[in-house]
Protein backbone atom coordinates (compact mmCIF):
# COMPACT_ATOMS: atom_id res chain seq x y z
CA UNK A 1 0.00 0.00 0.00
CA UNK A 2 2.78 2.39 0.96
CA UNK A 3 4.74 1.61 -2.23
CA UNK A 4 1.74 2.31 -4.47
CA UNK A 5 1.12 5.62 -2.67
CA UNK A 6 4.74 6.70 -3.14
CA UNK A 7 4.69 5.55 -6.78
CA UNK A 8 1.46 7.45 -7.42
CA UNK A 9 2.85 10.63 -5.85
CA UNK A 10 6.06 10.30 -7.85
CA UNK A 11 4.14 9.86 -11.11
CA UNK A 12 1.99 12.89 -10.30
CA UNK A 13 5.08 15.01 -9.63
CA UNK A 14 6.81 13.89 -12.81
CA UNK A 15 3.68 14.36 -14.88
CA UNK A 16 3.11 17.89 -13.61
CA UNK A 17 6.71 19.04 -14.09
CA UNK A 18 6.93 21.80 -16.68
CA UNK A 19 8.73 20.88 -19.84
CA UNK A 20 11.75 22.98 -20.61
CA UNK A 21 12.19 24.34 -24.13
CA UNK A 22 15.12 22.92 -26.02
CA UNK A 23 17.90 25.16 -27.18
CA UNK A 24 17.65 26.29 -30.77
CA UNK A 25 20.28 24.94 -33.13
CA UNK A 26 18.77 26.24 -36.35
CA UNK A 27 17.49 29.50 -37.81
CA UNK A 28 14.66 30.65 -40.04
CA UNK A 29 14.76 32.42 -43.38
CA UNK A 30 11.73 34.15 -44.81
CA UNK A 31 11.00 36.92 -47.23
CA UNK A 32 8.60 38.76 -49.45
CA UNK A 33 8.93 38.74 -53.25
CA UNK A 34 7.52 41.72 -55.14
CA UNK A 35 7.77 43.12 -58.64
CA UNK A 36 9.09 46.58 -59.55
CA UNK A 37 5.70 48.16 -58.80
CA UNK A 38 5.55 46.61 -55.31
CA UNK A 39 2.89 44.00 -56.13
CA UNK A 40 3.31 40.52 -54.65
CA UNK A 41 4.67 37.78 -56.90
CA UNK A 42 2.76 34.54 -56.13
CA UNK A 43 3.91 31.00 -57.03
CA UNK A 44 7.55 31.93 -57.59
CA UNK A 45 9.95 28.98 -57.19
CA UNK A 46 12.30 29.60 -54.24
CA UNK A 47 15.38 27.41 -53.74
CA UNK A 48 17.72 27.52 -50.74
CA UNK A 49 21.04 25.76 -51.39
CA UNK A 50 23.67 25.12 -48.72
CA UNK A 51 26.93 26.19 -50.39
CA UNK A 52 29.04 23.78 -48.29
CA UNK A 53 26.99 20.58 -48.29
CA UNK A 54 25.06 21.04 -51.53
CA UNK A 55 21.75 20.22 -49.82
CA UNK A 56 18.85 22.24 -51.21
CA UNK A 57 15.26 22.94 -50.19
CA UNK A 58 12.48 24.29 -52.36
CA UNK A 59 9.25 26.12 -51.73
CA UNK A 60 6.93 28.51 -53.55
CA UNK A 61 5.74 31.98 -52.62
CA UNK A 62 2.21 32.35 -51.30
CA UNK A 63 -0.48 34.56 -52.85
CA UNK A 64 1.00 37.41 -50.80
CA UNK A 65 4.49 36.72 -52.23
CA UNK A 66 5.81 35.34 -48.95
CA UNK A 67 8.17 32.37 -48.59
CA UNK A 68 9.40 30.68 -45.42
CA UNK A 69 12.12 28.15 -44.54
CA UNK A 70 12.21 26.92 -40.95
CA UNK A 71 14.81 24.70 -39.25
CA UNK A 72 17.61 26.00 -41.48
CA UNK A 73 20.94 24.60 -40.29
CA UNK A 74 23.85 26.95 -39.62
CA UNK A 75 25.85 27.72 -42.78
CA UNK A 76 26.20 29.79 -45.94
CA UNK A 77 23.38 29.57 -48.46
CA UNK A 78 22.52 30.58 -52.02
CA UNK A 79 18.93 31.79 -52.49
CA UNK A 80 17.43 31.52 -55.98
CA UNK A 81 14.00 32.80 -57.01
CA UNK A 82 12.49 32.12 -60.44
CA UNK A 83 9.16 33.09 -61.97
CA UNK A 84 8.10 33.11 -65.61
CA UNK A 85 8.20 36.65 -67.00
CA UNK A 86 10.86 37.81 -64.52
CA UNK A 87 14.64 37.71 -64.40
CA UNK A 88 15.91 34.99 -62.07
CA UNK A 89 17.16 36.31 -58.73
CA UNK A 90 20.21 34.75 -57.08
CA UNK A 91 21.85 35.79 -53.83
CA UNK A 92 24.93 33.98 -52.56
CA UNK A 93 26.65 34.25 -49.20
CA UNK A 94 23.49 34.33 -47.08
CA UNK A 95 24.77 33.35 -43.63
CA UNK A 96 22.47 31.65 -41.15
CA UNK A 97 23.55 31.38 -37.51
CA UNK A 98 21.95 29.73 -34.50
CA UNK A 99 18.49 31.16 -33.75
CA UNK A 100 18.65 33.69 -36.62
CA UNK A 101 15.38 35.03 -37.93
CA UNK A 102 16.29 36.48 -41.32
CA UNK A 103 13.62 38.36 -43.25
CA UNK A 104 14.40 39.48 -46.80
CA UNK A 105 12.59 41.82 -49.19
CA UNK A 106 13.26 40.88 -52.80
CA UNK A 107 12.22 42.75 -55.94
CA UNK A 108 12.08 40.86 -59.21
CA UNK A 109 12.54 42.75 -62.47
CA UNK A 110 10.68 41.98 -65.68
CA UNK A 111 12.66 39.92 -68.16
CA UNK A 112 13.34 36.39 -69.27
CA UNK A 113 14.11 33.64 -66.78
CA UNK A 114 17.40 33.00 -68.60
CA UNK A 115 18.58 36.43 -67.40
CA UNK A 116 19.83 36.53 -63.82
CA UNK A 117 20.18 39.23 -61.24
CA UNK A 118 23.09 38.12 -59.06
CA UNK A 119 23.40 39.59 -55.58
CA UNK A 120 26.42 38.66 -53.50
CA UNK A 121 27.30 39.73 -50.00
CA UNK A 122 26.43 39.16 -46.40
CA UNK A 123 23.00 39.44 -44.87
CA UNK A 124 22.65 42.35 -42.46
CA UNK A 125 23.52 41.56 -38.85
CA UNK A 126 20.72 43.76 -37.53
CA UNK A 127 17.57 41.79 -36.79
CA UNK A 128 14.48 43.87 -36.18
CA UNK A 129 12.08 40.97 -35.56
CA UNK A 130 13.00 40.39 -31.92
CA UNK A 131 14.76 42.15 -29.06
CA UNK A 132 16.72 39.15 -27.87
CA UNK A 133 20.49 39.30 -27.55
CA UNK A 134 22.71 36.49 -28.71
CA UNK A 135 26.28 35.83 -29.66
CA UNK A 136 28.32 33.06 -31.20
CA UNK A 137 31.28 31.67 -29.30
CA UNK A 138 33.81 29.88 -31.45
CA UNK A 139 35.89 26.93 -30.38
CA UNK A 140 39.07 29.04 -30.57
CA UNK A 141 37.61 31.53 -28.06
CA UNK A 142 36.80 28.68 -25.69
CA UNK A 143 40.26 27.14 -26.06
CA UNK A 144 41.89 30.52 -25.38
CA UNK A 145 39.94 31.05 -22.14
CA UNK A 146 42.04 30.92 -18.99
CA UNK A 147 39.59 28.71 -17.10
CA UNK A 148 40.82 28.53 -13.55
CA UNK A 149 40.14 24.99 -12.39
CA UNK A 150 38.11 24.32 -15.57
CA UNK A 151 34.93 25.90 -14.21
CA UNK A 152 32.50 25.97 -17.12
CA UNK A 153 30.51 28.77 -15.48
CA UNK A 154 33.29 31.15 -16.57
CA UNK A 155 32.06 30.72 -20.15
CA UNK A 156 29.32 33.22 -19.27
CA UNK A 157 32.02 35.91 -19.29
CA UNK A 158 32.19 35.55 -23.09
CA UNK A 159 28.65 36.85 -23.53
CA UNK A 160 28.55 40.60 -24.23
CA UNK A 161 26.79 42.75 -21.68
CA UNK A 162 23.59 44.46 -22.68
CA UNK A 163 23.78 48.27 -22.80
CA UNK A 164 20.48 48.26 -20.93
CA UNK A 165 21.88 46.43 -17.89
CA UNK A 166 25.11 48.40 -17.49
CA UNK A 167 23.95 51.57 -15.79
CA UNK A 168 26.58 54.02 -14.67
Amino acid sequence: MRITLITTLLLLLLGSAPSLPAQETTGTLSGTVTDSSGAAVPDAAVTLLNEITGVSRQTATSDAGVFFFNNVFVGRYRLTIEKTGFKAYESSGVSVHVNDKIDLSIKLTVGEVSQKVLVSGETPLLQTESAELSTLVGSQQINDLPLNGRDFNQLVDLYPESPLTTAE
